[in-house]
């Protein structure tokens, strides 16, 4: 799952880029797996999933967390 060389941070990923839930589903799983870390059940809420940057942010935060553990 590829983004565009034009994604900027503020890009929608569902308007713009045409992602579905399915796709989003995707890439969490994704991400999860790269990362080997995974998201939490809070985290499931489309505010994070709106826009890339949001996803982005995230995920620095996620891995923030796991390597002060």
């Amino acid at each position: 799952m590829d983004l565009p060389d034009s994604a900027a941070p503020d890009t929608d990923l569902m308007n713009s880029l045409g992602f579905d839930s399915i796709q989003l589903i995707q890439l969490i799983v994704n991400l999860e797996t790269a990362l080997d870390f995974e998201f939490e059940d809070q985290d499931m809420s489309m505010e994070h999933f709106l826009k890339l940057e949001d996803l982005v942010h995230l995920v620095e935060q996620r891995i923030t967390e796991q390597t002060t553990l």
